[in-house]
């Protein structure tokens, strides 16, 4: 909701400058949980042998690395 309301597609009843001041906050947040905590999740996790570990490597990491660089060009544009 936040990507189509900083991108003009949606009308929300809000002041327009948060979502300008959201959406790098965004990137920041989803780039930090793809780098991790450095011991459960993320790439720099060092507990790696369970089931969420694995998927965090395959799925979850990238896609919120994928989501970092979305919002990061939104707030550029």
């Amino acid at each position: 909701m936040l990507a189509l309301w900083r991108d003009g597609e949606i009308a929300l009843p809000l002041p327009f400058v948060i979502a300008q001041v959201c959406a790098p906050l965004a990137a920041l947040v989803f780039l930090a949980r793809a780098i991790g905590d450095f011991k459960y999740v993320g790439w720099s996790q060092r507990v790696r042998d369970s089931r969420f570990a694995r998927l965090d490597d395959v799925f979850y990491a990238p896609l919120c690395l994928m989501l970092a660089i979305c919002f990061a060009v939104l707030s550029i544009a």
